[in-house]
């Protein structure tokens, strides 16, 4: 029944995508992106609310810490030591409310929807071509089923709530300055990935765009050479002991690859990336303001240093979490239509192989 649900739901995305790329057919694409729009946002939502926690190990934690706190009589019990102080007793104080997990689960897919919103909201102006509806739309698609992005919000739920927030107030912040005072807040969510975000953000406003956009092509080639893994380890191996984890277990010496994660590489970052690279090497846009270029620096500094340092940690993925959302926007600015429809299909069909091996993982 799941599978026969989801594969009526890829089928609809794939006419919607098909149908707002074509003038002749059935008039108003805003009316049709409204109808696709909201059949991708349930589909979304069913699929996160209905995967079992054994879909990842830390949302089996994340449970039994939750129902931890609602056990709690009083706020001086609470151990804020595990999930940072901000976060636990931002969840102390749901639990006031909710005392299911379940509920806690659908709200936080509630707040990846707000989240895709606010942003391609943002970004909208520099995409003229379209209405806002087929441009939320678009990036719906690419990010909602993306494996990265269930993986950020299921997995690492703290860094994907605390780097989410981070890039929302920086983007605001070119509204009004006064969102950055919200910034340092984050620091009590997750203190490691706002710093990460800072380091990002502080190196795209010192570097120009011409320098930044070298990291791209070498992070690439350095990805699929595999050596810079083992430059990295060789010099780490001068400061540490032999066989043992690096930096805090930030730096793993033994950890490798899957190819099923290489083949995501591909297809859900380097894919769009090169596209994107492609149209800035050929110069066919001009960057409307400082905002769009600082944010493409953001995106690509993001990715490039993920890319590089996916080779020898699987924390790599806080650090590309800054870049995702920010990579689907600028390919939808800088792709034709014929690129869009191609590679937003297939990021449909492989989101659909990705759930039909995961039917194991559902609770229905």
């Amino acid at each position: 029944m799941t599978f026969l649900i989801f594969s009526l739901l890829t089928v609809i995305q794939l006419i919607g995508l098909y149908v707002t790329y074509n003038k002749n057919l059935l008039g108003n694409k805003n009316k049709i992106a409204v109808v696709v729009l909201i059949i991708v946002f349930v589909e979304f939502i069913i699929f996160f609310n209905i995967i079992s926690l054994s879909y990842g190990d830390d949302l089996i934690e994340y449970k039994r810490w939750f129902q931890s706190i609602v056990e709690l009589n009083f706020l001086n019990e609470l151990s804020t030591e595990s999930k940072g102080l901000g976060f636990s007793y931002i969840v102390y104080f749901i639990t006031f409310f909710i005392n299911d997990f379940n509920i806690f689960i659908f709200l936080l897919s509630c707040y990846t929807l707000i989240f895709i919103t606010l942003l391609a909201y943002e970004f909208k102006k520099y995409i003229r071509t379209e209405s806002f509806l087929i441009v939320l739309l678009l990036f719906a698609m690419l990010l909602l089923l993306n494996r990265y992005q269930l993986g950020y919000s299921t997995n690492i739920i703290r860094s994907y709530i605390a780097g989410s927030l981070f890039i929302l107030f920086i983007v605001f912040s070119f509204r009004n300055k006064l969102f950055l005072g919200f910034v340092p807040l984050i620091y009590f969510i997750h203190d490691m990935q706002i710093l990460l975000g800072i380091f990002i953000v502080l190196t795209a406003y010192i570097l120009p765009f011409r320098i930044v956009i070298w990291f791209v092509p070498l992070s690439i080639i350095s990805y699929f050479i595999g050596d810079f893994n083992a430059f990295i380890l060789n010099i780490s191996s001068i400061f540490i002991k032999e066989n043992e984890i690096i930096i805090s277990g930030l730096l793993i010496d033994d950890y490798s690859m899957t190819m099923n994660r290489k083949i995501q590489h591909f297809l859900y970052l380097i894919l769009p990336l090169l596209i994107i690279l492609r149209k800035v090497w050929k110069k066919t846009f001009v960057f409307t303001d400082n905002k769009q270029q600082f944010f493409i620096k953001v995106m690509m500094l993001s990715l490039s240093i993920g890319i590089l340092f996916s080779e020898i940690t699987p924390r790599a993925d806080r650090i590309i979490l800054f870049g995702l959302p920010l990579l689907y926007l600028f390919f939808i600015m800088f792709s034709t239509k014929k690129e869009q429809l191609f590679y937003i299909s297939l990021i449909i069909l492989v989101n659909y192989i990705a759930i039909y091996r995961n039917l194991n993982n559902f609770i229905i």
